[in-house]
C-alpha cells in the first residue's frame, strides 16, 4: 500500500524482509519465490534500475527462513569540467539478506535479518591522489509485529496490525584508504495498519485497509559551528547541536536529540508514508487489489513529496503487482517511475 510495509496483512507479507523481517512468519504456503524490478528510480539518469529476488521456506508452522538478493544500479554518472566530459562511472550496490522469522502465536511474530552490503559509489576511481574502493560490511535488521482481529458482527471483522523495525544496524564504512568513515543509514520505522473485512457471501469478501508509517534515520545530525571561533586544539567550536560520537550504537540513541534546531528539527527529520488498499477476495485462491499512497518529507530536509498508485492480483499461488509514481507538483524526480513484481507460493 503505497510505500508502507512495516505493518502488513498476511496477503502482502512479501514486504517483510525489506521493511520488517517478522512479517515473513505470516506466509500461508510452505515455500515461495518473489521477483521485483524497478527500471528507473529517478528520471533522467541513464541505465538506473533495481532488482530483487526473494525466496522463503517454512520450516514448520512457527518458523520461516528466507534468502534474498537486491541489486541497485545507480546509472551512468558523468564527471566534467566547464567544457568537456572528463570521466564517467556507474555506481552500484548489492545486498544479500538471510532472514529468520518466528511466530509466537496468532498475533505476535518477530524476525531478524543478517545483511551483507557491497557498495561501490566511486567506480574505483583515483581522485586528488586518494584511491577509492567499494565498501563492504555486515548489518542487522530487527522487527516485531502484532496483529489482531475483532469481530464486529457475523459478517464484519476489524483488523489492525502494528509493526516496528530497526534497519541497517552496523559499523561505519569507508570508500577510501583515508580515515573518513561514514555511518550506515540506520533507521527506525513504526507502522500501523487498520481496516475491515466484510463478507459479501460465503466465498467472497471485501477488504479495505488504511496504513500510516513514520520513519527516522538513526544517523547523527551535523552540528552548527561558529564561523569565527576555534578551540585550543584548533577545532571548530559547536554553536548548537552535538558532536557525532565515535561509538556507533551511541549514535543511534543520540540521533533523537542532537539536531541543532532542537525538538522541532528532530520532528522535521521524520519521514511520513500513508497508504490505502481495497481488495476483493474470492475464496483463498483469488484476490484483486487497488492501492494508493503518499510520501512526504519536510521542506527543510529532502522535501520529497509524491503519490503512488498500484494494483495487484493473486491467483492460485501466483502474485503479480505493479506500482506507478505519477509525480507531484514541486517534486518530479520520481515522476513516471514504475515497478513490476511477480511471485509464486506453493505447498511442497
Amino acid at each position: 500500500m503505497g510505500e508502507t510495509g512495516v505493518a502488513s496483512t498476511g496477503s502482502t507479507f512479501f514486504t517483510g524482509p525489506h521493511q520488517n523481517p517478522s512479517l515473513l512468519a505470516k506466509a500461508d504456503k510452505n515455500a515461495g519465490l518473489y521477483i521485483s524490478y524497478i527500471p528507473q528510480i529517478i528520471k533522467n539518469i541513464e541505465g538506473e534500475f533495481e532488482i530483487n529476488i526473494l525466496s522463503f521456506y517454512k520450516l514448520n508452522e512457527k518458523n520461516v527462513l528466507s534468502i534474498d538478493f537486491t541489486c541497485v544500479d545507480g546509472g551512468r554518472i558523468y564527471l566534467s569540467d566547464s567544457l568537456h566530459t572528463i570521466a564517467s562511472f556507474q555506481p552500484w550496490e548489492y545486498f544479500i539478506n538471510l532472514t529468520y522469522a518466528h511466530r509466537f502465536n496468532n498475533s505476535l511474530s518477530a524476525g531478524s535479518t543478517l545483511k551483507y552490503i557491497y557498495s561501490d559509489l566511486t567506480g574505483n576511481s583515483d581522485q586528488g591522489g586518494e584511491e577509492y574502493s567499494p565498501a563492504r560490511t555486515l548489518a542487522l535488521d530487527l522487527g516485531i509485529d502484532y496483529e489482531k482481529q475483532v469481530s464486529i458482527s457475523d459478517k464484519l471483522l476489524l483488523n489492525y496490525d502494528l509493526g516496528v523495525a530497526l534497519e541497517n544496524l552496523g559499523p561505519k564504512v569507508s570508500y577510501s584508504n583515508g580515515s573518513d568513515k561514514y555511518f550506515l543509514p540506520a533507521k527506525i520505522a513504526i507502522g500501523l495498519m487498520t481496516g475491515f473485512i466484510m463478507d459479501i457471501n460465503e466465498k467472497t469478501s471485501l477488504i479495505t485497509s488504511l496504513s500510516y508509517q513514520a520513519e527516522k534515520l538513526l544517523v547523527p545530525t551535523p552540528p552548527e559551528y561558529y564561523t569565527d571561533s576555534l578551540d585550543m586544539d584548533g577545532s571548530q567550536v559547536i554553536k548548537s547541536g552535538k558532536e557525532p560520537p565515535s561509538f556507533v550504537p551511541l549514535s543511534w540513541i543520540q540521533s533523537f536529540y542532537d539536531a541543532p534546531g532542537g525538538f522541532e528539527e528532530e520532528w522535521h527529520e521524520v519521514i511520513h508514508k500513508a497508504g490505502a488498499e481495497i481488495c476483493l477476495e474470492y475464496t483463498e485462491n483469488f484476490r484483486l487489489a487497488l492501492r494508493c499512497g503518499r510520501h512526504w518529507e519536510h521542506p527543510t530536509k529532502s522535501n520529497k513529496k509524491y503519490n503512488t498508485l498500484g494494483a495487484g492480483v493473486y491467483i492460485h499461488g501466483i502474485t503479480i503487482d505493479a506500482k506507478w509514481i505519477p509525480g507531484a507538483k514541486g517534486y518530479n524526480n520520481y515522476k513516471n517511475s514504475y515497478g513490476l513484481a511477480a511471485g509464486l507460493q506453493l505447498n511442497l
